[in-house]
C-alpha cells in the first residue's frame, strides 16, 4: 500500500525526531525514500521550518526537527490517540457562517495547517 505524501511527511519527522540529527543518508534508510525525493521533502520541510539544516565538518549536511515540527509530531501523536480510543465523533456543522468541528477533525485541522506554514 502506498504511503500519502503527508504520511511520508510525518515518517521522516518521526525519523528525526525520535534519531536525532540525521545526514541524508540516514534518512533515506529509515524513512525508505529515494535521494531525489527526498531531498525535495527536505527543502519543503525547511521552507516550512519544521526541520533545520546545520553544517557539520566541513561538507556535512545534518537535518534536525525544529520546536515547530515537534510540536506538529505531538499534536498528530494526540489526534491518533483519540482515533484508538473510539471517541471520533464525525460532525462539521455551520453556526453563523463558521465551521464547528468535531475533536478529531479540530486536530487533523490543526495538523494540517502547521504543515502547510
Amino acid at each position: 500500500m502506498r504511503r500519502s505524501k503527508f504520511e511520508i511527511k510525518l515518517d521522516v519527522l518521526k525519523a528525526l525526531a525520535y534519531n536525532g540529527p540525521l545526514r541524508i543518508t540516514h534518512i533515506m534508510y529509515k524513512t525508505n525514500l529515494n535521494c531525489s525525493y527526498l531531498k525535495e521533502l527536505l527543502e519543503l520541510l525547511f521552507q516550512q521550518n519544521l526541520v533545520e539544516r546545520k553544517k557539520q565538518r566541513q561538507r556535512r549536511t545534518v537535518y534536525t526537527i525544529t520546536e515547530r515540527g515537534r510540536s506538529c509530531l505531538k499534536h498528530i501523536r494526540r489526534l491518533e490517540t483519540i482515533m484508538q480510543m473510539g471517541t471520533h465523533k464525525s460532525f462539521n456543522f455551520k453556526i453563523g457562517g463558521a465551521y464547528h468541528f468535531g475533536k478529531a477533525e479540530l486536530w487533523i485541522w490543526k495538523a494540517k495547517r502547521s504543515l502547510r506554514k
